[in-house]
């Protein structure tokens, strides 16, 4: 998909999910839009504006989800089968904790690039408009990152 298909696409979306014009069946699936929705209406994750992406480091990350590993371990099962739903559709998969930290990603990592510009990839910080941007990760500095 080009830059102009996929903006088209994602205005699509978000003016159906907005109550908007309607799409044909065919072309995203119920489960989708209902996560686009959520998305939008629960979380403020508005894919038509661009906001500055922000991906923990490698040591970032590995220090943030240190103290969840037994939760990712029950969960990856969970994510594997969410993201067989959708891997043909061409979407990734995330797992974001509490604060908006994508603690764990599926994807397609021919497209690793892209979904790092797009902020859809491991170790995002999906509360981008969380107005304190802190580097520091220890457990009193965690609540910054939540919206």
């Amino acid at each position: 998909m080009s830059i102009n298909e996929i903006r088209q696409h994602t205005e699509r979306i978000v003016d159906y999910v907005s109550g908007g014009q309607m799409l044909p069946v065919k072309d995203v699936s119920a489960p989708i839009l209902t996560s686009w929705k959520r998305s939008l209406d629960d979380h403020g994750i508005d894919p038509s504006k661009t906001e500055p992406v922000r991906i923990l480091t490698a040591n970032e990350l590995r220090e943030y989800i240190g103290p969840i590993e037994d939760f990712l371990r029950i969960a990856k099962v969970g994510v594997q089968y969410l993201h067989r739903q959708v891997v043909d559709l061409g979407y990734s998969t995330l797992l974001c904790d509490a604060h908006g930290v994508t603690v764990d990603w599926r994807g397609n990592e021919r497209f690793s690039k892209q979904w790092k510009e797009a902020g859809l990839y491991l170790g995002d910080l999906w509360s981008r408009h969380s107005t304190d941007r802190t580097d520091s990760l220890d457990g009193s500095q965690r609540g910054t990152f939540s919206s």
